[in-house]
């Protein structure tokens, strides 16, 4: 199964950059930026099982952050992201101060109360978002390799992605990923274990925030351009039912919404005008399928499909176990009856290994 995701990225990532037509390959570029931002939601609902509403709002800081150090510093847009990543995951760590002693509903009206507020308030001065004409993003350039086309931006994006799954993966294997899952599971039994459940809320909200800042700086260059409407508050609530719809708890949850946000977003271009409003319909059944399935409805299918071809491959090796061992091995063991003083004793041939008596 794995060398066959393998393979499918291979092929994903040589078709992208060879023969995938012009316009597709923007889109495709996009879904891996998404994939990067919507790995922060893994991080914090799928993982730890806080609900954030503000991660469009980190977002935002990465990619405001690049855009007035690129602009007013002329600074690599690289070493801005970076650095919007760090400012972003200082704000997410300040966020979980704030938000240390509650949970549930509360937590998530909290992260929603910031996020209003850094869209009405914070990212509409013009040392911080620009002011009412935003801010310029430019592509990368690292000395003689331009980024400048949608191609070569796409191999950036996709090593970027790389370098995020694999923070990911070892937070998620190792020992802060068992800590949020014993949060996430139950956070009374994690503190009667002696988890800091402290300590764990920042270090995730720290990390998500981060990893959206970082993920809103490679979207700003993939644009071009940003404002303050392009990280508004129900962008967060519309990117957390995208990714629980896939599946929250695993990483390849967060690549297939992302992948999908911006693929649907394309094919939307070719409907016809009636079917306009075609995505509200799906966001909204997408919201209904997590009540029925919360692992996701991918991850649902994912299962279900994996367990009806480990079904087949098991009756297919009973088979052929049965074939070799001879047409009349799967036939039942002869038995003979003997009569002894009027009681009927049964016994099985030897090499049965059964004997029952009357």
């Amino acid at each position: 199964m794995k060398w066959g995701f393998r393979l499918l990225v291979v092929a994903f990532l040589v078709s992208s950059l060879t023969w995938v037509p012009g316009n597709w390959v923007f889109p495709f570029a996009q879904g891996l930026v998404f994939s990067v931002i919507f790995l922060s939601v893994t991080l914090i609902t799928g993982m730890s099982g806080q609900l954030s509403l503000c991660q469009a709002t980190f977002a935002g800081i990465g990619a405001f952050t690049v855009g007035q150090l690129a602009e007013h510093m002329g600074l690599s847009v690289l070493v801005g992201a970076l650095l919007g990543g760090a400012l972003a995951a200082a704000v997410g760590a300040v966020l979980a101060l704030v938000v240390i002693r509650v949970s549930g509903l509360l937590l998530t009206l909290v992260t929603l109360a910031f996020a209003l507020f850094a869209d009405n308030v914070l990212f509409q001065f013009s040392w911080s978002g620009g002011g009412l004409y935003g801010l310029t993003v430019p592509r990368p350039v690292l000395g003689p390799a331009s980024f400048q086309g949608d191609r070569p931006f796409l191999l950036l994006a996709f090593v970027a992605l790389v370098a995020c799954v694999g923070l990911v993966a070892l937070v998620q294997r190792g020992t802060t990923g068992r800590f949020l899952a014993a949060m996430r599971g139950s956070p009374v039994g994690a503190a009667s274990l002696g988890i800091d459940l402290s300590r764990a809320k920042i270090t995730v909200f720290a990390l998500s925030a981060g990893i959206a800042g970082f993920g809103g700086a490679l979207y700003g260059s993939i644009q071009g351009s940003v404002s303050s409407t392009d990280f508004q508050y129900v962008l967060s609530l519309v990117w957390v039912v995208v990714v629980i719809t896939t599946g929250a708890q695993t990483i390849e949850g967060a690549i297939q919404a992302g992948m999908a946000f911006a693929v649907f977003a394309q094919v939307l271009t070719y409907l016809p005008q009636r079917l306009s409003g075609i995505e509200f319909i799906l966001f909204a059944v997408g919201s209904l399928t997590y009540a029925q399935h919360p692992e996701g409805i991918v991850e649902y299918q994912k299962t279900r499909w994996m367990a009806r071809v480990g079904r087949l491959f098991a009756a297919w090796d009973a088979s052929r176990a049965g074939k070799a061992r001879g047409p009349g091995a799967l036939q039942a063991p002869a038995k003979r009856s003997d009569t002894i003083g009027g009681a009927v004793t049964s016994a099985v041939l030897p090499g049965s290994g059964e004997v029952s008596g009357a």
